[in-house]
């Protein structure tokens, strides 16, 4: 029976600046308001290399935008740098 052996490090990052990962859900609550806000990175993404979880508590189609909108007129946002780790094994 052969074997696969994995060496090395890799010293340079993918070119991808896009990258999405099925199943992934990120959550958190707006620090100003208190909502929940969701990034579903199965078709949300990350930009990969300087991976940044941004949020913005924007209104429901329902909502009136004004009670959203800070002082300078944006809506909240809020941020977490994340790093990540790309896993190489051999299945079997």
């Amino acid at each position: 029976m052969s074997k696969l052996i994995i060496e090395g490090e890799c010293t340079q990052l993918p070119e991808v600046k896009r990258f999405y990962m099925e199943g992934i859900i990120l959550k958190s609550t707006c620090p100003v308001c208190g909502r929940l806000a969701v990034r579903d990175l199965g078709w949300d993404y990350l930009s990969y290399g300087s991976m940044v979880a941004d949020f913005i508590c924007e209104p429901d189609e329902d909502e009136h935008p004004e009670s959203f909108k800070t002082h300078d007129g944006g809506y909240h946002e809020w941020s977490f740098p994340m790093s990540g780790k790309i896993t190489l094994t051999a299945d079997g």
